[in-house]
């Protein structure tokens, strides 16, 4: 994991960070958490990668307390995952492949480098 990126919405999806009535708040702080990760995106995408990630573990903490029985917070998430995920699919990763699980084999790890799709 790279070190040095400070993201905005870390404080923003803290654990219980909304309450039954936030659900417009909540849906605002997400759209600009996708906007804040699509940035870092243009010039960095694994770290926006990791962005992804960092989201999706503080979103259900962060908002479960909320009542949304009009359905806005949940449409909100989904569009929220819809966008991110090509983000945290796309960005490039390298693979280990071969020697997993058998310690005694004399077959070395190879590396291989996944670049972004196109």
């Amino acid at each position: 994991m790279t070190k040095g990126h400070k993201w905005k919405f870390k404080a923003r999806f803290r654990r219980q960070a909304y309450v039954w009535h936030g659900t417009a708040i909540a849906c605002k702080r997400l759209q600009e958490a996708v906007s804040e990760i699509k940035k870092v995106e243009k010039t960095e995408p694994v770290v926006a990668a990791e962005g992804v990630v960092c989201l999706m573990e503080r979103l259900w903490p962060a908002t479960q307390d909320i009542d949304s029985s009009s359905g806005a917070l949940g449409t909100t998430i989904y569009h929220t995952l819809h966008t991110l995920i090509p983000i945290l699919i796309n960005a490039p990763a390298f693979i280990i492949l071969g020697g997993f699980g058998n310690s005694d084999s004399n077959q070395a790890s190879t590396c291989a480098y996944r670049g972004p799709s196109t």
